[in-house]
């Protein structure tokens, strides 16, 4: 018998093939396994998005993992932690 958070590993698992069989997925994965760490963003992205896709191949093409909270100034860091920095 195969018990929920199996089935809950195994839908993930699916659902982490699929999408990186896609172009955005697949340049998601090249910044994993290149940087060993997730992409960061503070914006919101279609994950499928060409936005998105973008902003992680610069990351790449700059040799860096995408990390846009760590690119805020120690000013900006404090207004977003607090909720009150509104990005565009």
């Amino acid at each position: 018998m195969t018990s929920k958070h199996e089935k809950i590993k195994a839908m993930q698992e699916k659902r982490n093939r699929e999408y990186y069989t896609t172009q955005t997925g697949a340049v998601y994965r090249r910044h994993l396994d290149e940087f060993g760490v997730k992409p960061v963003t503070l914006a919101w992205y279609d994950p499928r998005g060409s936005e998105y896709r973008k902003a992680i191949q610069r990351a790449l093409k700059e040799g860096k993992p995408l990390n846009e909270y760590e690119a805020l100034s120690a000013q900006d860091k404090k207004e977003f932690d607090a909720g009150k920095l509104m990005l565009d």
